[in-house]
């Protein structure tokens, strides 16, 4: 229903207080609210003007959707003006505006068209009255048609009756300069006798039988509750409708008799209270005996046992190489839990392996059987082995951006697990200043930590030593020690986080490392994580604008280092999030390489967007925690995880630091030592990758824990 639009004449004010661009609701000078319409919310507004006191050439139009004293409820920028910030004493009015005299003018047009439509009805009427002639059909003027047109002058209408027994009850013509030209049909009695009738109740069509409109031995029909046959078939016997035996099946019934490739049974056995005993399908065959599936991601076939639980499973690998399906049956090899027999070049014969790859026998082309377990061969292969570790240490990624500009940015995102929720009381209070670690206001996160598509800081935008600090979840103030003691421990304030931990021990690595006392290097963490999300909502052009905090953050800092002549980029984002694409409810996808695409392109936007900000030639270095615990599903086989795993395979500027099963917590989030031992994990991936701390640095493949 539209809103009725209300106006006053001199209602004018000034604001008692100072308004930004994005309140929703002013209150103007005391006392005065009174001179204005008052709007109802839901059902009326007015137009309020603001002009600003000082030149008086600012403009903004809102409408007051709702009146409380001097208090009013606005929707801003209307009409083409631009949400502004307004001063206190600015002045506001009820004004006449462009909007208010095209409303008026759609009034008006409405009236016209209303008084045209009840001419347009009058003339109806009167020509009803002219045209209420109605005749007859007779020997000598077989279809009436004669004495109509006698009666009526051109233009006109009139009927002609057709009798008792006819389909049509009368015939409607108009008189066509003195020719009867056939305008309308009315239905007779006939017509509705002559029909298969349906009603919504037996009841309903006995009534009808009664009135003579179901002849004895006629059929009609009446809705059934029954999902498989909505309609009965019944006949007049002797005035009295009885069934036929005939039903009029449902399309769900016909459906269920129909073969489909949806997956599901084409037939079952159920026992008498409705569990399955056996199946049949497309792809599935079960009973006591057995339970096999075709599994098309699998492009093979699942065994199950009574319960449910995989004994094996039978097909090829899966696209990514960093699947390891079992079993797997190939021309060459064949590979089960228990087994793994393979045909190589390079023996003539058949090699048997255990679980980790290690050969437990060689069966050669002359059938004779070889131990591999003689106390040289293991000494060889345990030195094979350490030269091949001591290789991938001292392997060197030198393509992502390395920590060399006066400010060095770190950002962490992703769900609550990144911006430190339930991680109160926190932990990390006081870091030495000579570290040089820093962040935007006085927290990681912002006021905001929770909506909006900005970074607000808490305090003023500068850049302030890195503390812990605990934030509400309700508006994002620094709470009390007084403050967290009082809440509750399930409440979802902000603590402790995995970035700080990870930087201060960064941090002191390096000093230690390098032998020096102080760095001019500044280190910023920007924390823009946000809670219960999945990842469409987190990635660049999602309706929350959560992914634009980061290139707010990021731009802010980059403000601040050019106004000190500094150089500044962005060497880092810590990933943490998506169990919630883990629960099909939540909106989000579920699918292993909808989600792969979906993270790739969010860590492609990060880097093109933060290089385009920083003008840095080098990507940030990408580090991963792998989405688990409780979260993990494994219907959907894992998919978050081993997407996230995929990605880390074929990038080698996207890392993985740690899962995230193994912390103290609270069940759904981990506590403050929980983020803190997670930020360890994030520290001993940074020594690695940075060479920091470590020996020539180290190498670990995607997925461990070193």
């Amino acid at each position: 229903m539209a809103l009725t639009l209300l106006a006053t004449n001199n209602a004018e004010s000034t604001l008692a207080s100072a308004i930004s661009a994005t309140d929703t609701s002013l209150i103007v000078s005391a006392g005065t609210g009174a001179e204005f319409p008052d709007a109802v919310a839901g059902e009326s507004y007015f137009k309020l003007t603001l002009t600003d006191a000082a030149t008086g050439s600012q403009v903004e139009i809102v409408n007051v959707t709702a009146k409380a004293g001097d208090i009013f409820t606005i929707e801003r920028a209307q009409e083409g003006t631009l949400a502004r910030a307004w001063a206190a004493n600015d002045m506001v009015a009820n004004m006449m505006t462009a909007d208010t005299l095209n409303i008026i003018a759609q009034y008006a047009q409405q009236a016209a068209a209303s008084a045209a439509q009840a001419e347009e009805y009058a003339n109806n009427a009167s020509d009803y009255a002219q045209n209420k002639f109605t005749f007859y059909k007779t020997a000598s003027d077989p279809d009436g048609t004669i004495a109509g047109l006698a009666a009526t002058t051109d233009g006109q209408s009139f009927w002609v009756a057709q009798g008792p027994d006819a389909l049509s009850a009368a015939w409607q013509y108009q008189n066509k300069a003195g020719v009867a030209v056939l305008q309308a049909k009315q239905p007779g009695t006939a017509a509705i006798t002559g029909t298969i009738r349906e009603f919504p109740t037996l009841a309903a069509a006995q009534a009808d039988a009664d009135a003579g409109n179901i002849p004895v031995g006629s059929t009609a029909y009446y809705r059934s509750s029954d999902d498989s046959a909505p309609a009965v078939e019944v006949i007049n016997n002797a005035g009295t409708l009885q069934p036929t035996g005939r039903k009029m099946p449902s399309q769900n019934y016909i459906n269920s008799m129909i073969i489909t490739d949806d997956g599901s049974p084409i037939m079952t056995v159920n026992d008498d209270v409705g569990f399955r005993l056996a199946a049949l399908g497309r792809d599935l065959l079960q009973n006591r005996a057995i339970h096999a599936e075709y599994d098309d991601t699998l492009e093979g076939f699942i065994f199950r046992d009574s319960v449910g639980f995989i004994i094996q499973q039978i097909g090829v690998p899966l696209l990514s190489d960093v699947d390891d399906t079992q079993p797997i049956v190939e021309q060459e090899q064949l590979v089960t839990k228990a087994l793994h027999a393979e045909a190589t070049d390079d023996v003539t014969g058949v090699l048997f392996r255990d679980s980790v790859g290690f050969i437990l026998l060689s069966v050669d082309g002359e059938q004779q059987s070889i131990s591999d377990s003689d106390s040289a061969d293991i000494a060889k292969r345990n030195s094979d082995n350490i030269a091949a570790a001591d290789a991938m240490r001292a392997e060197i990624n030198y393509s992502f951006q390395r920590p060399v500009f006066d400010i060095n940015i770190i950002v962490t995102y992703g769900q609550s697990y990144s911006n430190g929720t339930q991680g109160v009381p926190c932990l990390t209070r006081e870091i030495k200043d000579s570290l040089n670690l820093k962040m935007l206001g006085m927290s990681v996160r912002p006021l905001n930590v929770h909506s909006g598509s900005t970074f607000n800081p808490v305090g003023s935008a500068a850049l302030n030593n890195l503390v812990a600090v605990n934030q509400s979840d309700d508006d994002g103030h620094i709470m009390t020690d007084a403050e967290v003691i009082a809440a509750s421990p399930w409440s979802n304030n902000y603590g402790e986080s995995v970035d700080i931990a990870s930087l201060q021990m960064w941090r002191t690595m390096q000093f230690q490392q390098n032998v020096i006392s102080s760095d001019s290097r500044q280190y910023v963490a920007l924390n823009c994580g946000v809670g219960g999300q999945i990842i469409e909502n987190l990635e660049k052009g999602a309706s929350t604008g959560f992914y634009n905090r980061i290139i707010s953050a990021v731009t802010q800092v980059k403000g601040i280092a050019d106004a000190a002549g500094k150089t500044c980029g962005v060497v880092g984002l810590l990933y943490l999030g998506n169990e919630y694409n883990y629960d099909s409810t939540k909106g989000g996808t579920t699918d292993r390489v909808a989600y792969r695409n979906k993270l790739r392109g969010l860590i492609d936007d990060f880097i093109s967007d933060t290089i385009a900000i920083t003008g840095q030639e080098s990507v940030p270095l990408t580090l991963l925690y792998q989405t688990g615990g409780s979260y993990t599903r494994d219907v959907t086989k894992m998919s978050i995880g081993e997407a996230q795993l995929d990605i880390c395979a074929a990038d080698q500027n996207v890392m993985m630091a740690s899962p995230n099963y193994m912390v103290t917590g609270k069940g759904g989030h981990p506590d403050a030592n929980g983020l803190s031992l997670a930020g360890l994990s994030v520290l001993e991936r940074f020594c690695t990758e940075f060479r920091i701390g470590l020996s020539n640095g180290s190498h670990c493949s995607p997925g461990t824990l070193q």
